[in-house]
């Protein structure tokens, strides 16, 4: 197994393929508003608008329509990480 590490994700090859792990929001919520910009892409204040304004979204959507959430799940990950998903 072979690990390569970079400021968003770990790349690891294992089995000849490649698995790549992802930071979680956990991890680098604690980061200098410089090093979390330059891993993430925007500031740490424009990213909690980000979340704030999806959350507000996302709620207002099922309130909107209660039928839609009949059934499904949360998911397993949260807001936030999503959203470092969708940025990474």
């Amino acid at each position: 197994m072979r690990n390569v590490s970079y400021n968003t994700c770990n790349i690891i090859l294992y089995k000849q393929k490649y698995l790549i792990t992802m930071k979680s929001y956990k991890k680098i919520k604690n980061y200098t508003p410089k090093k979390f910009k330059r891993t993430v892409g925007i500031s740490k204040d424009d990213f909690l608008n980000l979340c704030d304004k999806a959350e507000n979204r996302i709620e207002k959507e099922k309130e909107q329509n209660r039928l839609k959430k009949r059934g499904l799940k949360d998911s397993e990950m949260s807001l936030r990480d999503r959203i470092l998903l969708m940025l990474y």
